[in-house]
């Protein structure tokens, strides 16, 4: 560490702030820091890291349902992504675990920051009292702690940007939704040609050809005349990843929800 500090022109203390991530250290002296830590081979011994400042440098991550936006790689990647950079290893609860006492096991393994994502369509058995660790949802909110969300008002406004739409009407169908709120904003299709219909939870047969607006994760197959509206997985795991580096490091106040904005793709795969 006296070896990076010195190269750089930093204290020691500095090197040890940004390479664990600290909010105070800006961004281009941070990666000032890592350039030159990368080129001696330098590597921060978490183990003696997590001893002195009391932390493990582990963040649980529980999947509570096989959802298409958490069931592929995009999602995991990017939460990976920033949480790697910020030294930190995940311990990953797969859909099957036991409920009612996952608070408690994940408080006994230690754990710096806890991440539940999913749907929320289950009961989150939160414990009456403090936490042992902070925790952030994705895909549903929990009163009192930091959320990563959809907005439903620009998923609107995104759907209505498309030219070749009158108007959008929706079609649910019996897979897993997406974008349930579409059903209570959207109206569903009537006799109306000039109304493009948005396909949520529908798949194979379920779909007629035409024109029309298909939900997806981000990343799929395209379908031949059809719109997609992608969950965009890997901002979503990313955005999560910040705010529970955020919550550890106290430096910042965290917003009660992050929410993010689907794409929409063309029938040729470009950006609208």
């Amino acid at each position: 560490m006296e070896d990076v500090a010195r190269l750089a022109g930093v204290s020691k203390a500095t090197v040890s702030r940004a390479l664990k991530g600290d909010g105070r250290i800006s961004p281009r002296t941070r990666e000032k820091i890592w350039e030159v830590a990368r080129e001696v081979g330098y590597r921060l011994d978490f183990v003696a890291s997590s001893l002195s400042g009391g932390k493990t440098g582990i963040a649980a991550v529980v999947l509570d349902e096989a959802v298409p936006w958490l069931s592929g790689p995009l999602f995991l990647e990017g939460l990976n992504r920033v949480l790697s950079r910020a030294g930190m290893d995940l311990l990953l609860k797969l859909p099957g675990f036991r409920a009612g006492d996952l608070f408690s096991r994940l408080g006994a393994r230690r754990v710096d920051v806890m991440l539940w994502a999913g749907s929320g369509d289950g009961a989150v058995p939160v414990p009456e009292g403090p936490l042992s660790a902070p925790l952030v949802t994705a895909g549903f909110s929990l009163p009192g702690h930091p959320a990563v969300l959809i907005s439903p008002e620009r998923t609107l406004e995104r759907l209505r940007s498309c030219p070749a739409a009158g108007g959008a009407a929706y079609v649910g169908g019996e897979g897993h939704r997406l974008f349930p709120f579409l059903e209570r904003l959207l109206q569903p299709r009537g006799d109306d040609d000039k109304q493009l219909p948005v396909f949520d939870g529908a798949g194979g047969d379920e779909i007629p050809g035409g024109a029309g607006f298909i939900c997806s994760v981000q990343g799929g197959a395209p379908r031949e005349g059809k719109y997609a509206l992608e969950w965009p997985a890997f901002e979503f795991g990313a955005a999560a990843g910040r705010i529970m580096i955020k919550l550890l490091q106290g430096s910042s106040p965290i917003p009660r929800a992050t929410y993010l904005i689907p794409a929409l793709k063309s029938p040729g795969g470009e950006s609208i």
